[in-house]
C-alpha cells in the first residue's frame, strides 16, 4: 500500500463486520495487510502528553518508524509501538485530564 492511499478506518471495517460484509478474520487480515486502520483506544480521548519544566507545556512523546514508506509494518514494528504506547501511558496524562487554570 503506498502513502498516498488512505486506509479504511478501523470503525467502518467494524461495520462491515457488523453487518456481515466482512467476518473478524478477514478484518483481521485486511488490518495485518494495512488496507484497513488498527484499533487505537486513545481516540476521541485526548493526547497523551507529558508537562514541560515551565509547568505548562505539553509535549508529546512520539515513536516514528523512518523510511519504508508504503511499506506495511512487521510483526516486530506492531509490537515496538504497542510496548511503546505502553511505557507512554503510564508517564503521560490525557489533555482531556488536563484541568485549564
Amino acid at each position: 500500500m503506498s502513502t498516498t492511499e488512505k486506509k479504511t478506518s478501523y470503525k467502518e471495517g467494524l461495520r462491515m463486520v457488523e453487518s456481515g460484509i466482512l467476518s473478524q478474520e478477514q478484518l483481521d487480515n485486511m488490518i495485518s495487510s494495512g488496507i484497513v486502520a488498527s484499533a487505537s483506544s486513545s481516540r476521541g480521548v485526548g493526547r497523551n502528553v507529558m508537562i514541560g519544566s515551565d509547568g505548562k507545556t505539553q509535549i508529546e512523546p512520539t515513536l516514528y518508524f523512518k523510511g519504508g514508506n508504503g511499506l506495511v509494518y512487521t510483526k516486530e514494528m506492531n509490537e515496538l509501538r504497542d510496548k511503546f504506547n505502553t511505557i507512554k501511558d503510564k508517564y503521560c496524562v490525557r489533555t482531556t485530564e488536563i484541568s485549564k487554570a
